[in-house]
């Protein structure tokens, strides 16, 4: 045995020395949390350059590997490469969130045996218990078979280790042989299976359809759907051709679609309920490229400014804009542009369908570097009633400080008559001559219109 790994016979045992590749404590501890509760008397270390992982391998051998892809300068192949150097030839599981599938068959052609995703830790003790079984039963295994290349061992590690369930027929649609599958469901495993008829296979097991099978015998490439156990499935068949080119018997792989389905409805239901939000909305939510070109406009926009939606779409949103507020504007979105994640409010006068201009205020968002926006988030509220509301306010507010301006002078003022009508009083009462009395008589007249006047002004 190489000095890399012990070799372990495959059983419940409690002891195990597992060795975790991780960059982070906090993404390691649900990896052990998720192993030790198989394995008790576990022996873990967490290692994250290669100076730590040559020194783990100078410190003893270990069971199993299980490696984070997204290390910088150690990632799956790095990691994988420097083991095998150190002897080490136990399990090899990728555990990722990141990984694509060009990563994965190039982690598997470079000797990993199976990846499983951080959001799902639950299929990492079955792949792990996989392994320990296979490495016992390794001198039976086809790779050891004289003639047998690196191209057929790396197909049999792939058909071992697909996310999904694959098996072969003969011409009377017995199964012959499976795989990939007793780590996903027990029930099929190859001793429960092979040599079982699909058609009885069918009656329990849904991924199984007789019908479809019998098409794909009479030359028919078929794909189908299917759901069990609570898991959704599509399902590949496909002839299965002798050296003559005929076909006896068929070869099928079912992928596990769970997960992605879940995830596409958890999107469809999110999508919907922001389409219900934005077309409830009163105000208007318009996308824009970088060059203000309308890409969507939301339909309230027929409410506010009279145009459907699609008279919009690849107009530019300065046409919509009054000549005397567009440079500012321009300006305004110039500098919003510029700045990924900034937030701009301005109000411009807007372009009715009927020719008239409405006010309306804009708070401009740059999404221009979300991958998934790319582009300007524009809102636009119609303030035309508010402002004149406002107007109307600030001019009921102008008067009402006129007429307290005023009835403060009509006072004073009338004050000032009340003197002057005394001693025009004074003076007609001491006056004998006929003309002094007829002046000193208009200055009375003249202070009672004045005292009129000034009522009037308090009345206002």
């Amino acid at each position: 045995m190489r000095a890399g790994a012990r070799r372990r016979r495959f059983g419940r045992v409690s002891a195990l020395r597992l060795l975790v590749v991780e960059g982070s404590a906090d993404d390691a501890l649900p990896i052990v949390r998720e192993v030790e509760g198989t394995w008790p008397e576990l022996d873990w270390r967490r290692v994250e350059t290669a100076e730590e992982l040559e020194a783990a391998f100078a410190d003893g051998a270990w069971d199993a590997v299980v490696a984070d892809d997204s290390l910088p300068g150690l990632d799956t192949l790095e990691t994988l490469r420097l083991v095998r150097t150190y002897g080490y030839d136990g399990p090899f599981i990728v555990v990722s969130d990141t990984v694509g599938e060009e990563m994965i068959v190039a982690a598997m052609r470079a000797g990993a045996h199976d990846y499983v995703r951080k959001d799902d830790l639950r299929r990492l003790v079955p792949a792990l218990e996989r392994e320990f079984e296979e490495a016992c039963l390794r001198t039976r295994s086809p790779a050891d078979e004289p003639g047998f290349g690196a191209s057929e061992e790396l197909y049999f590690r792939l058909a071992r280790q697909l996310p999904g369930v694959v098996w072969a027929t003969d011409a009377l649609l017995r199964v012959t042989a499976v795989s990939g599958a007793a780590a996903i469901v027990p029930a099929l495993a190859e001793a429960a299976v092979v040599g079982v008829p699909v058609e009885r296979l069918a009656a329990s097991i849904g991924i199984f359809d007789v019908a479809e099978h019998r098409r794909v015998l009479a030359g028919a490439h078929v794909d189908y759907e299917a759901s069990w156990s609570g898991r959704e499935y599509v399902v590949h068949v496909k002839p299965l051709l002798d050296q003559g080119g005929v076909a006896d018997g068929c070869i099928a792989v079912a992928l596990d679609l769970t997960e992605r389905r879940t995830a596409q409805r958890k999107l469809r239901e999110s999508e919907a309920r922001f389409r219900a939000l934005i077309e409830s909305s009163l105000d208007v939510t318009m996308l824009l490229e970088e060059d203000a070109t309308v890409r969507y406009a939301s339909p309230s926009v027929e409410r506010v400014l009279g145009f459907r939606p699609e008279e919009l779409v690849g107009r530019r949103a300065f046409d919509l804009v009054h000549p005397e507020d567009a440079p500012a504007l321009a300006e305004i979105f110039r500098l919003a542009g510029g700045s990924p994640g900034a937030t701009r409010t301005t109000t411009y006068r807007a372009l009715h369908r009927d020719g008239t201009w409405r006010l309306t205020e804009a708070v401009g968002l740059n999404m221009l570097a979300d991958p998934s926006v790319r582009g300007m988030v524009i809102s636009t509220r119609d303030i035309t009633s508010r402002h004149a509301l406002e107007e109307r306010l600030n001019q009921a507010e102008r008067l009402e400080a006129i007429g307290q301006l005023a009835g403060g002078i009509a006072h004073d003022f009338n004050n000032i008559l009340l003197v002057i009508r005394g001693y025009s009083s004074v003076l007609s009462a001491e006056l004998t001559d006929p003309e002094l009395l007829a002046d000193a008589a208009e200055i009375t007249k003249a202070t009672e219109r004045a005292a009129n006047l000034t009522q009037q002004l308090l009345v206002f």
